[in-house]
């Protein structure tokens, strides 16, 4: 994903060697996700739109050159997300309505992934719960859902997937949606997950020591691509900060997979200019790294504080100034 990076409170340094992190809350490299998907993946990209009018008459062609599950399911995922558009303008979860006008909300995606994969003789299931997108959501207890996905069961076992934000990349400096295919809510991990949806059954957590809703509420806002820099936020995990203008902002991470070099930016909303006064960073015998940055003195009031590693989109926060 690429950011316009422009009016930002700009740190950038040298990350140095660290141990191997926890891996809980970022990608684990768990089989299915170094599956081969080339030939799903060009099957969907090349299966002639239009052609078909019914989501039952899709499948079976669609998949009939496929053997493994994984694979099935892959070239429905990919077919769905590259055919369907996200628009308000159809919000039926009709899975024939969705496939008749190309467009559709998580209510249709959720619904057409379930009745052609079970179609194609996969267990798959809808479900609703709360979504956290940005610094908006922070705070926000709604009483009713507000999203859907779904569970896929694969040689036995069930995953977590979203086909409704895999369609699409999120633009944190614009707050848009723009058409990508994005593999990280293909299969997740429950751990990265649950930083962005909160399940209404709690089974769907899949997680060994469950959250609660009182946890997503107020926690900090955590982007798709620190699930692919392999990134895990320890302190702080709420997300609206009271900081102290005349004291260090504290961040420690937990990293896996990071490459040497890495500039991280703190941007600070849309348009706001101003230098970085003093940073520091430090790495711990339990493979944690510890940034403590000093913001602008005449910075005052409420701001939005987006972190990025190389560009790309790690965490937010919304920070009160005093």
């Amino acid at each position: 994903m690429r950011y316009l990076l422009i009016a930002i409170l700009f740190l950038s340094f040298t990350i140095p060697a660290i141990g191997q992190a926890q891996k809980d809350f970022v990608r684990q490299d768990m089989d299915l996700n170094l599956f081969d998907y080339k030939r799903a993946d060009s099957i969907a990209l090349h299966f002639p739109k239009g052609k078909y009018k019914s989501y039952t008459e899709i499948v079976a062609p669609l998949i009939s050159n496929l053997r493994t599950e994984q694979e099935i399911f892959r070239v429905i995922f990919r077919w769905i997300a590259d055919n369907v558009s996200y628009s308000y303008s159809n919000k039926t979860d009709d899975p024939e309505k969705v496939i008749k006008k190309d467009k559709a909300v998580c209510a249709g995606y959720s619904s057409l992934l379930k009745e052609m994969c079970n179609s194609a003789g996969l267990e798959c299931e809808i479900i609703s719960g709360w979504s956290k997108v940005d610094q908006d959501d922070i705070g926000q207890n709604k009483k009713e859902p507000d999203h859907a996905w779904n569970a896929i069961k694969l040689d036995g076992k069930w995953y977590l997937t979203d086909v409704t934000w895999a369609t699409s990349s999120y633009d944190k400096m614009k707050r848009k949606f723009h058409k990508e295919f994005d593999t990280s809510y293909f299969l997740p991990t429950p751990g990265f997950f649950i930083e962005q949806h909160f399940p209404k059954d709690k089974k769907w957590q899949m997680l060994d020591t469950l959250v609660k809703k009182s946890w997503f509420i107020k926690s900090r806002v955590w982007y798709e691509d620190a699930d692919k820099v392999g990134v895990k936020i320890i302190n702080p995990t709420k997300g609206r900060i009271n900081q102290n203008i005349k004291k260090d902002f504290t961040l420690i991470l937990q990293v896996n997979r990071f490459k040497l070099g890495t500039n991280i930016d703190f941007i600070i909303d849309n348009n706001f200019k101003q230098t970085q006064e003093s940073e520091t960073v430090s790495n711990t015998d339990k493979g944690s790294v510890t940034i403590k940055c000093r913001f602008p003195k005449g910075l005052k009031g409420e701001h939005d504080v987006n972190v990025y590693f190389d560009g790309q989109a790690i965490c937010g926060f919304r920070m009160n100034f005093h």
